[in-house]
């Protein structure tokens, strides 16, 4: 080995004496230095816990104004090394200014040795593309494994553009939130396996829509729009008259909840038909946020529920009864009577009387009006 080494000097004092390229294992070398085949550095350290670096390659080139630039790859022993991980391979960099710093780590491989599986591959194929965790990528990045892009807040970005010059569409952190932003108007779309748009969010004057169902609170939406909750809407609008303002059918009832009429306090309107009543008491209570519509004769005895609703916190209900009592109330069917009440959510029972006088079953069909506020 010695010996070796004195022959290895001998070469190199006179090539660099003569000018000449120094060949080993070659007659005919193309370089200052030519090795044909391996070339060992190795570091020597006595013990586990004392730092070595000696097996490293240092490749140097002319920096500004002729200082020196300096590269170097490292492995250290497992004692590790002046900043060099234990058995780690490592490209450091040493501006000669020494900004931003004098000594900066810039790659990082470290060992597999002593793990219980063996790591994941990082490959870059024939065509450029990267894998990490797999040596098969087959698009210019493909990470076998979690994400995590990990910075001060509002740092860090991540960029999606139609070219190099056009970053259009990102995901950021920003205050802890994560925000998809944009860089023009165009916004996002959401597509289906054949590529056909099912939701944008439109920016600036784009348009904004969700082709499918929308369910909030309920995974299971069964309208456009299915709220499983209360609904607050300071303004509601639409091609309405003047004295209605929204219109929806709702699915706890049997009528049409037909407008938002800020005149009389209720929020929400249900007109609901009840045939085949008669003339006695109509009574109505809400009872843990239910409302019941009853209908009573003279007697008092119950003769049927018109009409039932949940979650209701108060109402006022509005009762048109139409007489079809043709033997008693003046030979033919009419409009004979209007009685109203209003109910509150355990407020108790309230009823109106809604016997005409015509010494008959008058009173045989009703049509209640019911405005109610939501609990």
């Amino acid at each position: 080995m010695k010996t070796s080494r004195i022959f290895l000097g001998l070469l190199l004092v006179v090539g660099a004496t003569y000018g000449q390229n120094v060949g080993i294992g070659t007659a005919n070398p193309q370089m200052r230095l030519h090795v044909m085949g391996g070339i060992r550095s190795e570091g020597i350290a006595p013990d586990d816990a004392t730092p070595n670096i000696d097996a490293r390659i240092e490749l140097v080139n002319r920096g500004a104004g002729g200082t020196q630039y300096i590269w170097r790859i490292y492995t250290a022993a497992v004692g590790g090394g002046f900043g060099v991980n234990p058995n780690a391979w490592e490209v450091w960099e040493y501006p000669p200014s020494g900004t931003p710093g004098c000594c900066l780590p810039r790659f990082r491989i470290y060992p597999a040795g002593g793990t219980a599986s063996p790591p994941g591959e990082v490959v870059i194929n024939q065509a450029g593309f990267v894998g990490i965790g797999t040596a098969a990528p087959d698009v210019r990045l493909v990470v076998n494994g979690p994400i995590r892009i990990a910075g001060l807040q509002n740092s860090f970005r991540l960029f999606f553009s139609d070219n190099s010059s056009d970053q259009t569409k990102y995901i950021a952190t920003e205050n802890f939130w994560l925000t998809l932003g944009a860089h023009s108007n165009e916004g996002f779309r959401f597509k289906d396996q054949n590529g056909t748009t099912q939701a944008q969010i439109g920016l600036g004057t784009n348009v904004s829509y969700i082709l499918s169902n929308v369910g909030i609170g309920t995974a299971t939406p069964a309208q456009r729009l299915h709220v499983a909750g209360t609904i607050r809407a300071d303004n509601l609008s639409g091609t309405h008259p003047g004295s209605q303002t929204y219109s929806a059918l709702g699915t706890n009832t049997t009528g049409d909840i037909i407008r938002v009429n800020p005149t009389h306090g209720y929020l929400f309107t249900v007109v609901q038909p009840c045939d085949f009543t008669q003339e006695g008491t109509i009574r109505a209570q809400i009872t843990s946020g239910t409302l019941t519509i009853d209908c009573y004769n003279e007697g008092g005895a119950y003769v049927k529920n018109c009409y039932t609703l949940n979650g209701v916190a108060n109402a006022r209900i509005a009762l048109l009864i139409v007489n079809d009592d043709t033997g008693n109330c003046g030979g033919t069917a009419r409009i004979s009577g209007v009685r109203s009440l209003t109910v509150t959510n355990g407020g108790g029972l309230a009823s109106a009387n809604t016997d005409l006088g015509c010494n008959g079953s008058d009173g045989n069909n009703w049509v209640l009006f019911i405005h109610y506020n939501p609990l």
